[in-house]
């Protein structure tokens, strides 16, 4: 199933965009996304994502789903829903270093306002 309304030009230059600002190679993102390199490769000249591929690559990206299919220009703009969606595959140890962090966080952001 394909995504419809959605350029596949914007799709693989902000795909090949934050893979490089990451400094994945084709092959490190095709291992973090588990996705194949030659669909990476596909993807990145042009090709049309399917929903599920789409969604693999913006998780092992960092960046909002919907910013690289191309519906919205904040790429970390990441729903409520997209976060419970990694909490909830998150083992209980996860969860808890997860949520340490989201405190670190907010304290820093606090000290330097």
């Amino acid at each position: 199933m394909g995504l419809q309304g959605i350029t596949a030009e914007r799709f693989s230059e902000r795909l090949k965009k934050h893979r490089t600002e990451k400094g994945y190679s084709q092959r490190e993102l095709a291992k973090l996304s588990g996705l194949s390199k030659a669909t990476i490769c596909k993807l990145e000249a042009g090709g049309m994502p399917k929903i599920d591929n789409a969604v693999s690559l913006a998780r092992a990206l960092g960046i909002a789903f919907n910013y690289l299919i191309g519906f919205i220009d904040d790429p970390y703009d990441i729903e409520v829903r997209e976060v419970k969606q990694v909490w909830d595959e998150l083992q209980p140890a996860d969860r808890a270093n997860l949520y340490e962090y989201g405190v670190f966080l907010l304290h820093k952001n606090k000290k330097g306002e």
